[in-house]
C-alpha cells in the first residue's frame, strides 16, 4: 500500500512539473491577472496543524529548486499562517509564491488543494470558458427545461458520456447517432456545459465551439472566425491565438436535420479560417477536414442528418444513442408529475398500453405523453391517448392544451389561430425554414397574444430573437394538419405544395423533412383520429385530401418502371400508421414489384405488416442487414426480431403471384436463414427465380441447397458475388442432380453488357422506306452500373482510369484487369504477361445504420469446382443457362467442362465465361464444343486473353456446317485487324451466326473494311454487330456504310466511343435514310458530335431511346 502512495505521489509530481514548465511564459506575462481569488491565506488555512508544520519544514529548501533565496529558518519557524502568507507574497512576487505552494502541496499529499489552484488558474486563463459556462447554464435552464434533476439525467446518459470522455489525442470525428427525439441536442448542450465547468475533457480541449448549423441557412457568406465571434465577440488577433493550437479544439455541431445547404455539392473547399466564403463552403470544409484538419468534431445526426452529411465525413466513429430503459421511464414519470399519486396513476395507464410504454423510450415521446396525462389528470379527466402513434400523441397534446384552458371545444378565435399556425408550419416544411422572426409570424396573421398562447402550450419555444416549434416533428404535425383543415374555398398557397406533390416528393425524392409530414398525414387520415379532431377542435376536416392521397398513389404505381423510384419503406411507414387493412390492401394491390432495404427492427416490423396485403406482388428486391446479430438488437429482444422475420417470410407462402426474390447484401445467421429456407421450400411457395447477390456465407449449410432446390417451381438460381467454398459448390451440384430439381438457369458470375459505360448515349433508329422525313433524337441513357454522377462523359477522360472490372452495381469484380497499358486495352505493348493476371476480391465498404451494408471478400469458384459443375451438365438435361463469369477457372477448369459440354445429355443454350482467366489454348476446347454441341446458342468469352491465335481456332469451328451457334461475344479479347480475315470467312459461310460482339479490340479501320466486305456478301445473315472502342476513324465509314446498305438482315450496330468527323456522320445519315437500310438500333456517343453542327441531321431521322443493356438481356432471354 505504501508503494502505491509513493507511486501516486511521483506521478502527481511529474504532472505538476510538466504543467508548471508549460506555464512559465504565461506566468511571466499575465501573472497579475490570474492569481486565485481565494488567496494564499485561504489555502494555508485548509492545512491541519501537522500539515502546516511539515509545509514550513519543506519550505526551508524548496526555493533553491526554483533558484530563489530561502526564507531564514528562524523567521519561518515562528511564522503563523497569516504571517507566512505575507512572507510568501513579499519574498516571491508574481507567480513564484504559487509555484512554491503548489509544489509543496503535492509533497504533503494535499492533492485536492493542488488541483483546486490549478483549476482556478485555468479557469481565469480562459475567459471564453467562463463565458460559455454562463451561456450554456442559461440555455440548459431556459431551453432544455428538463423535468428531471441533472443527476438523474446524467445517470441516463452515463454510457454516452463515458464514450465521448475518452477522446484521445488524435483528431477525430465522432458521430452521435440516433432517431429524432432521443435527446441528442440536450446531450450536446450538457456536454458543452460540463466542459465549461471543468468536468469533461479537462486536459484535452482548450476551446470547444458549439454550432447550430441550421443557423447558416440564411447566411450568404461568412468565415469561421465570424461564426466563432457570434457567440464570443473578440478581435481577430484573439481568434488567431485560439486557433494556433487546432489539436486542442473541438467543434460540436447540431441541427443537421434542419440544414438546407447541400453538403454533397461539388465546391472549392477552403483552408483559411479567416476567409469569407459561402456558408456551404465553410461548413463543408470543416466536415471534410480541409479547414483546421487537426481539430476534432462531435456531431449529432438523426436519420435525416445522416443522409445529408455522413457520407462526406472522414473516418467517423459512431456512438449510437441508447433509449430509455423501463426503470428510467418510470423514474421520468415520477419526476415529471412530482405527485406520487398521479404519477402512479399515469404509470399504470402506460403499463396497460404496452406499445405506448415502449414509445416512451424516446425522451421527446415521454415528455409528450406525460404532458398530456398531467393536463388530463389536473382537470379531473381520465388519462387517454387518441392513437398510439406520433400523430395521436401530438393530437392528444394539442387537445389537452385547449382543455386546460377550460375549453371543451376550441373557440372560433382559437380555430383561426390554429389555421394560421398550420400554414406557418407547412410553409416552413416546404421551404426548410425552422426559425421564424416576428415578421414571419405577422405575415401569417399570428399576433403577439397568439404567440403567448402557443408559448404557454409548449408548442412554440423562444430562441433569442426567433421562435421555433418545440421540435421539428411537432412542426411536421401542424404542417400535416394544414391539409386536413384546409377547405375547398381556401385559396392556393404558392409556397405550399399539394397533397400529390407531398406524396410524390416524399416517396420518390430524397426529401426526408417532407417524409415526416407525409407520415403524419397518413396517421391523421385514420377514421378515429379524424373524428376526435372534428369533435374536439370544432373543425369540419377536408375529405378531398384523402381522395388526392389515393389518386397520387395510383398514379405512382402506373408509371413506367424506368421512371418509378418509389421509396417503399416510406410508403410502408405511412400505411402502418393508418392501420386500416382495407386501405392498406387497396394500396399494396397497386404494386407488382417492391424494393426494400431493412437495417433495423422497426422497418422489419412495418414491412411484415404491409406484406400481408399484397395480392398482385410478383417480385421482391430485399437488402437486409445486421438485425439478426444479437449485439445489434437494442431495446427489442432477439425473439421479437425472429418473430417479425417469420411473419415477413409468410409472404413467400401466401402470395400466389410472387415469382422473383432478389436478395442483395443480406446478412443472415443460421436461425434466420433456416426460417427463409423453410418458407421457400414450402409447397405453396411459387417462386421461380432466387437471386442471391453478394451474400456472405449464404447457403454454406449443406442442407440449404437440398431444401431450396426441391421447390418444383424454382427455375433460376443466381449466386453472383456470394461466398462459395468447394464444399458449397459440391453440395449445390449434388442438389442440382436430384430428380425433383427443375433449375434451368444457374449464375455464379454476372453477365456484363460492355456498352453501358458512363456517358453512353444510345440511339434507336426506326427507318421506313416510305418515310424519309423523320427526326433524330439523342438522349442520355441511365448508367446501370455506376451511380457516381460525377463521372465525366468524356471518353478520353474515362480511358485514363476506367472501371475495368465492370462490377454489378458499382462493386469490383472478382477478376481485375489492367485496362490501358502501352496505349491499348489490356496488356498491349507492355511487359505484363498473361500469367501475371491478378485475382482480387471486392473491397470492403464500411456500413452505416442507414445506408447500404458492406461487401465481404468472396470465395470464388475455382478450377477444381468445375468437375462438380461438369457432372451436372452431363447428368441433368434441364440446365440451359450457365454463367461462370468473373471466376478464375483458368485452362484447367475449362478442361473439366470441355467433355461435359460435348456430352449428348448437355442441353445448355447459353454459356457465359467472361473474365475467367482463359487463354488461347482454351479455344481448342471451345472449338470442339462448337462442333459437337447442337444446343448451344450463345457463347460469351469476353475479357479473356484469347488473342488472334485462339479466335482463329474458333473461326475454324464456326465454319463447320455442324456448328449451330447464333451469338458470339469476343469483347476485350486482345484482337488485331489480322483476325478479321478469319471472321470474314465465318460470316460468308455460317448462316447461323446472327450476333457478333467485337468491341474493345484493336480492330481498327483495316479490320472493319474486311468486315464490311462480309456484310456485302449475299450469304451473310448477321443481325447485330458490336464495334465499340475499336479505334476506328471516319476513313472506314465509306466501306461500312456500303455494308449497312447491302446487308438486309443487319438491324443493330454499336459504334460507341468512336470519333466521327462531320463527313463520317453525314455518310452514316445517308445510309440510315437509304430505303433499303434495315438498321433499327444504333449505339453511339452523342457528345462526340455535339459541336459538329449536326442539328440539320437531327431533323431527318426519328429516334427512340433504348439501351443496349436492355437489348442484350432480351437477346439472352430469348433462347
Amino acid at each position: 500500500m505504501s508503494f502505491f502512495f509513493r507511486y501516486h505521489s511521483l506521478i502527481l509530481k511529474i504532472s505538476y512539473f510538466l504543467w508548471s514548465r508549460l506555464s512559465l511564459q504565461f506566468w511571466d506575462k499575465m501573472a497579475q491577472f490570474f492569481f486565485p481569488e481565494l488567496g494564499l491565506l485561504w489555502y494555508l488555512g485548509e492545512l491541519t496543524r501537522e500539515e502546516f508544520k511539515r509545509f514550513k519544514e519543506l519550505l526551508r529548501a524548496e526555493p533553491q529548486k526554483f533558484q530563489l533565496i530561502p526564507i531564514p529558518w528562524a523567521e519561518l519557524k515562528k511564522a503563523s499562517k497569516e504571517h507566512l502568507a505575507r512572507l510568501l507574497d513579499q519574498r516571491y512576487p508574481g507567480g513564484q509564491a504559487w509555484e512554491l505552494t503548489m509544489s509543496l502541496f503535492l509533497q504533503i499529499n494535499r492533492v485536492d488543494l493542488w488541483e483546486k489552484i490549478k483549476e482556478e488558474i485555468e479557469h481565469r486563463r480562459n475567459p471564453y470558458k467562463r463565458h460559455m459556462k454562463e451561456k450554456f447554464h442559461s440555455i440548459w435552464d431556459r431551453e432544455m427545461c428538463l423535468p428531471v434533476p441533472v443527476g438523474f439525467y446524467k445517470d441516463t446518459r452515463n454510457y454516452e458520456y463515458s464514450l465521448i470522455s475518452r477522446i484521445g489525442a488524435e483528431p477525430i470525428t465522432v458521430v452521435l447517432a440516433g432517431p429524432e427525439g432521443t435527446g441528442k441536442t440536450a446531450f450536446l448542450v450538457r456536454a458543452m456545459l460540463e466542459w465549461a465547468e471543468g468536468n469533461l475533457w479537462k486536459d484535452r480541449f482548450t476551446f470547444v465551439f458549439f454550432f447550430n448549423v441550421y443557423e447558416l441557412n440564411s447566411n450568404m457568406e461568412t468565415s469561421l472566425a465570424e461564426l466563432v465571434s457570434r457567440s464570443w465577440p473578440v478581435s481577430l488577433e484573439v481568434i488567431n491565438d485560439m486557433f494556433s493550437q487546432p489539436e486542442r479544439i473541438l467543434f460540436i455541431m447540431d441541427g443537421f436535420e434542419k440544414l438546407r445547404l447541400d453538403m454533397w455539392a461539388q465546391t472549392n473547399l477552403c483552408n483559411d479560417w479567416s476567409q469569407r466564403q459561402p456558408a456551404q463552403v465553410i461548413l463543408s470544409s470543416l466536415l471534410r477536414r480541409r479547414m483546421l484538419p487537426e481539430a476534432s468534431l462531435l456531431l449529432a445526426l438523426g436519420k435525416i442528418g445522416w443522409q445529408k452529411v455522413y457520407g462526406i465525413l472522414h473516418n467517423p466513429r459512431d456512438i449510437h444513442f441508447r433509449e430509455l430503459t423501463e426503470s428510467m421511464r418510470e423514474s421520468y414519470v415520477y419526476y415529471f408529475f412530482r405527485d406520487s399519486k398521479k404519477a402512479e396513476q399515469a404509470t399504470r395507464y402506460l403499463r396497460s398500453l404496452g406499445p405506448l410504454f415502449s414509445l416512451c423510450s424516446s425522451p421527446l415521446t415521454c415528455w409528450l405523453v406525460c404532458s398530456c396525462l398531467k393536463r388530463q389528470l389536473d382537470i379531473g379527466e381520465e388519462p387517454e391517448i387518441i392513437c398510439i402513434n406520433n400523430a395521436g400523441l401530438y393530437a392528444s397534446f394539442l387537445i389537452s392544451a385547449f382543455r386546460v384552458r377550460n375549453e371543451s371545444c376550441a373557440t372560433r378565435r382559437d380555430r383561426a389561430r390554429l389555421t394560421s399556425l398550420c400554414a406557418l408550419a407547412a410553409e416552413g416544411m416546404w421551404t426548410q425554414t425552422f426559425m421564424f422572426c416576428q415578421e414571419d409570424l405577422g405575415r401569417r396573421g399570428i399576433s403577439q397574444s397568439d404567440v403567448s398562447m402557443w408559448l404557454s402550450m409548449k408548442i412554440f419555444q423562444r430562441k433569442e430573437f426567433y421562435f421555433i416549434f418545440h421540435h421539428m416533428s411537432m412542426q411536421a404535425f401542424f404542417a400535416a394538419l394544414y391539409y386536413v383543415l384546409r377547405q375547398p374555398t381556401d385559396g392556393p398557397n404558392p409556397v405550399i405544395g399539394s397533397v400529390t406533390q407531398l406524396i410524390t416528393a416524399s416517396l420518390t425524392q430524397a426529401q426526408a423533412h417532407l417524409s415526416q409530414v407525409k407520415l403524419l398525414l397518413f396517421s391523421i387520415s385514420n377514421e378515429r383520429m379524424t373524428h376526435v379532431l372534428e369533435t374536439s377542435l370544432g373543425f369540419l376536416t377536408s375529405k378531398e385530401y384523402k381522395q388526392e392521397m389515393n389518386q397520387s398513389l395510383r398514379d405512382l404505381s402506373e408509371r413506367e418502371a424506368i421512371e418509378r423510384v418509389v421509396n417503399f419503406h416510406e410508403l410502408f411507414e405511412g400505411l402502418f400508421e393508418v392501420q386500416n387493412e382495407a386501405f392498406v390492401r387497396e394500396v399494396m394491390g397497386l404494386f407488382e414489384e417492391i424494393y426494400l432495404s431493412i437495417d433495423d427492427v422497426d422497418p422489419l416490423t412495418i414491412a411484415s405488416f404491409c406484406l400481408q396485403f399484397c395480392p398482385t406482388l410478383k417480385k421482391i428486391h430485399l437488402c437486409i442487414q445486421t438485425i439478426f446479430s444479437r449485439n445489434a438488437v437494442s431495446s427489442r429482444s432477439y425473439k421479437e426480431v425472429i418473430h417479425f422475420w417469420k411473419a415477413f417470410c409468410q409472404v413467400f407462402i401466401n402470395s400466389p403471384n410472387l415469382q422473383v426474390l432478389e436478395l442483395e447484401n443480406c446478412c443472415f445467421n443460421d436461425n434466420s436463414q433456416k426460417i427463409l429456407t423453410k418458407a421457400i421450400a414450402h409447397p405453396d411457395c411459387k417462386l421461380q427465380s432466387l437471386l442471391c447477390n453478394f451474400m456472405p456465407h449464404f447457403g454454406l449449410d449443406p442442407d440449404f441447397f437440398k431444401v431450396i432446390l426441391h421447390n418444383a417451381h424454382l427455375k433460376c438460381l443466381n449466386l453472383y458475388g456470394t461466398s462459395m467454398s468447394g464444399d458449397g459448390v459440391k453440395s449445390l451440384c449434388e442438389a442440382l442432380m436430384h430428380p425433383m430439381n427443375n433449375i434451368e438457369k444457374l449464375i455464379f458470375g454476372q453477365h456484363h453488357c460492355v456498352w453501358t459505360d458512363p456517358g453512353l448515349y444510345i440511339m434507336s433508329v426506326v427507318t421506313e422506306a416510305t418515310q424519309l422525313s423523320t427526326k433524330l433524337s439523342l438522349q442520355p441513357a441511365k448508367n446501370l452500373h455506376n451511380t457516381d454522377t460525377s463521372v465525366s462523359p468524356d471518353p478520353e477522360a474515362a480511358t485514363e482510369a476506367p472501371d475495368v472490372s465492370f462490377g454489378l452495381r458499382g462493386f469490383p469484380s472478382v477478376l481485375t484487369l489492367p485496362w490501358s497499358i502501352g496505349g491499348r486495352p489490356g496488356f498491349g505493348d507492355s511487359e505484363v504477361k498473361p500469367e501475371q493476371l491478378l485475382i482480387s476480391a471486392p473491397q470492403e465498404v464500411e456500413a452505416s445504420p442507414f445506408s447500404t451494408p458492406s461487401v465481404v471478400p468472396l470465395e470464388v469458384v475455382g478450377a477444381e469446382d468445375c468437375q462438380f459443375i461438369a457432372n451436372v451438365l452431363k447428368n441433368r438435361n434441364r440446365l440451359q443457362h450457365l454463367s461462370l463469369a468473373e471466376n478464375p477457372l483458368m485452362d484447367r477448369g475449362m478442361g473439366f467442362l470441355c467433355e461435359a459440354l460435348k456430352h449428348p445429355n448437355c442441353v445448355l443454350k447459353i454459356l457465359v465465361m467472361s473474365y475467367c482467366c482463359l487463354f488461347s489454348s482454351s479455344c481448342t476446347c471451345f472449338a470442339e464444343i462448337l462442333v459437337c454441341n447442337r444446343s448451344l446458342r450463345l457463347l460469351d468469352l469476353g475479357f479473356n486473353f484469347l488473342e488472334d491465335e485462339g479466335v482463329a481456332t474458333l473461326c475454324a469451328a464456326l465454319r463447320n456446317p455442324c456448328c449451330t451457334l447464333q451469338e458470339l461475344w469476343l469483347v476485350g479479347c486482345y484482337l488485331t485487324p489480322y483476325i478479321c480475315m478469319d471472321i470474314y470467312s465465318v460470316l460468308i459461310s455460317n448462316e447461323n451466326l446472327q450476333r457478333l460482339r467485337l468491341g474493345k479490340n484493336e480492330i481498327r479501320d483495316e479490320g472493319v473494311k474486311k468486315l464490311s466486305e462480309a456484310l456485302k456478301h449475299p450469304n451473310c445473315k448477321l443481325q447485330s454487330l458490336g464495334l465499340e472502342e475499336c479505334q476506328l476513324t471516319s476513313d472506314c465509314f465509306p466501306d461500312l456504310v456500303l455494308g449497312l446498305i447491302s446487308c438486309k438482315t443487319l438491324w443493330s450496330l454499336n459504334i460507341n466511343w468512336i470519333s466521327l468527323d462531320i463527313e463520317g456522320l453525314l455518310l452514316l445519315r445517308e445510309a440510315l435514310l437509304y430505303g433499303d437500310c434495315g438498321l433499327h438500333l444504333l449505339g453511339c456517343f452523342y457528345s462526340r458530335y455535339a459541336d459538329l453542327g449536326c442539328d440539320s441531321v437531327s431533323t431527318d431521322l426519328k429516334m427512340a431511346v433504348v439501351t443496349f443493356f436492355q437489348f442484350s438481356e432480351e437477346s439472352m432471354n430469348s433462347y
